[in-house]
């Protein structure tokens, strides 16, 4: 009887950990980040974490690779001010899976980032004027 119930326990443990497995791995370890700079378009946009580096001309997106690490944005346009984001990474499976932790752990595929990021830009202010001339002091008899 005991062998029995050890027997299910084990079939019951197996089936919930491969069911777990499956739905992580179906998410992947990447995924499309959307990424905007109104009003600007044509903005150069740099995408980062630590499992790598993407660019991406807006309005347009990247396929980047997930981590537990959020991902650093930075856009840039001659003429206009430098926009900067963290697009924070969220964790999406349960902890207590082992298997599941483990294949987070190795490709970053339990944490998923914010899907569409938009990221406003503004022009540079035109630089000021040089100080005028002091005016020539007035001559005394």
């Amino acid at each position: 009887m005991k062998l029995h119930a050890l027997t299910a326990v084990a079939v019951l443990g197996f089936c919930l950990t491969a069911c777990s497995t499956v739905t992580t791995l179906e998410n992947g370890d990447s995924q499309d980040v959307k990424v905007t700079t109104p009003p600007v378009k044509g903005a150069l946009c740099m995408l980062s974490n630590t499992r790598g580096r993407w660019q991406v001309l807006t309005p347009g997106s990247a396929n980047v690779l997930r981590s537990k690490d959020d991902l650093q944005i930075t856009c840039r346009k001659p003429g206009w001010n430098e926009a900067v984001a963290t697009n924070k990474s969220v964790r999406v499976i349960d902890s207590w899976d082992v298997s599941a932790v483990t294949i987070d752990a190795s490709t970053g595929a339990g944490h998923q980032y914010t899907a569409e990021v938009e990221l406003p830009m503004t022009p540079v202010a035109p630089a000021a004027p040089p100080p005028a001339a002091p005016a020539p002091a007035p001559k005394v008899n």
